[in-house]
């Protein structure tokens, strides 16, 4: 898997992707199609954009940072949430 980039027009980071067009290269018999595929930049996969920088990793961190919090959702005082099993007469959902 390729880097992800920063890309400056959506103020995200991405990885930047290039698209294979099939009916173009059945059209143009190939032979033609397959210097300008080769020669063509990534773009963003969201805005279709060219202008990227250094992946930030302030935007990485912060991600990783609200995935972990909300998978630890503890409760304010601090203890441990404490599941409670199905009572033995009806079965588990």
């Amino acid at each position: 898997m390729s880097t992800p980039n920063f890309c400056n027009l959506c103020n995200r980071n991405v990885v930047p992707t290039k698209d294979f067009n099939w009916l173009l290269f059945i059209f143009l018999c190939g032979c033609f199609y397959l210097p300008f595929y080769m020669m063509a930049k990534k773009k963003c996969p969201i805005c279709a954009g060219e202008n990227f920088g250094p992946a930030k990793a302030e935007e990485v961190a912060k991600a990783n940072v609200a995935r972990v919090e909300s998978a630890i959702a503890e409760p304010a005082n601090g203890e441990i949430a404490k599941v409670d099993a199905p009572p033995k007469d009806q079965p588990p959902v």
